[in-house]
């Protein structure tokens, strides 16, 4: 996907499983946004091709608009329209909406207040937009870093509601640069810099909480012998290619260990580095890969 001479998005191969949460991170201008407007066709794609729900967002928007919910960053609240009467109509839309009251509740926003939406405090606004984004229960919803500004009560206010309709069978796809939002919700998280994806794999595959070792290095290497020579019931994973994550590595022994099969392979120690076992750590490594 490019914007004149600026690529935004290079060859990003991405799918998400129903019923999951997944998420986008990356730096600032790393492509998130533009991934999501892709998937929704507010943007065309330059070269390749989408599919949401199996259509091709650009040409077939107006089918999925009963299907898919979005909320971006900035926009698509009327401020003049109360809270209430604004979901009222968004809801209109849908065949199967949830309640608009509940969910006003829910988000910790009064659902007789007479405050027009432009002077709801910005929290109040994002709360807002995530409401409508998910209000008419549809199979697939995009946010867009849903609780940036929001405060830590509303931010958990979101994350219930998105709980919420995960379980009941949503798939929700969001942008966000907070760790602990991401490790709370996603069942998965891709890693975009520069327009390039790399990382993508499930949660599982990073979090540990005893720690981690991280090594990088070529592709695709033969991992049996790294996995042979450490204690039972320590994973390693190639969670993106060329990035390698041995979970539950808490001694000097694993390092050691790691080290070792990583020099076999022509990787200099400088790129195995232990870390908390966190998504935080891994994803300033994924980020700054090419630096390392």
């Amino acid at each position: 996907m490019k914007f004149g001479a600026k690529t935004a998005l290079d060859r990003l191969d991405w799918r998400v499983p129903e019923g999951h949460i997944a998420a986008i991170m990356g730096a600032n201008g790393a492509g998130k946004t533009t991934t999501i407007q892709l998937a929704v066709g507010l943007i065309a794609p330059t070269a390749g091709s989408i599919r949401t729900l199996g259509l091709d967002p650009d040409h077939d928007r107006a089918a999925l608009q009963s299907s898919v919910g979005v909320a971006l960053q900035s926009g698509g609240l009327y401020p003049t329209a109360k809270p209430r009467a604004f979901l009222q109509h968004i809801a209109r839309l849908y065949s199967n909406p949830a309640d608009v009251d509940g969910t006003l509740e829910q988000l910790g926003i009064d659902p007789a207040t007479k405050t027009p939406i432009k002077r709801l405090s910005g929290g109040e606004q994002k709360r807002l937009a995530c409401a409508a984004a998910l209000i008419g229960r549809p199979s697939l919803a995009f946010l867009d870093e849903p609780t940036a500004g929001v405060d830590p009560v509303g931010k958990r206010e979101i994350w219930s509601l998105l709980e919420y309709h995960r379980a009941n069978g949503m798939t929700i796809v969001l942008s966000s640069h907070d760790p602990s939002e991401v490790e709370r919700l996603a069942d998965s998280v891709i890693v975009l810099r520069n327009g390039s994806k790399v990382l993508d794999c499930p949660l599982a595959h990073i979090l540990n909480p005893v720690g981690a070792i991280t090594i990088l290095g070529p592709a695709h290497l033969d991992t049996q012998t790294l996995a042979m020579a450490l204690p039972t019931g320590l994973g390693v994973f190639e969670v993106a290619p060329g990035l390698y994550r041995i979970l539950g590595a808490d001694s000097p022994a694993i390092a050691s260990t790691a080290a070792a099969w990583a020099a076999q392979h022509g990787v200099s120690q400088h790129n195995v580095q232990s870390d908390r076992g966190g998504l935080e750590d891994l994803v300033m490594i994924a980020i700054r890969g090419a630096e390392l």
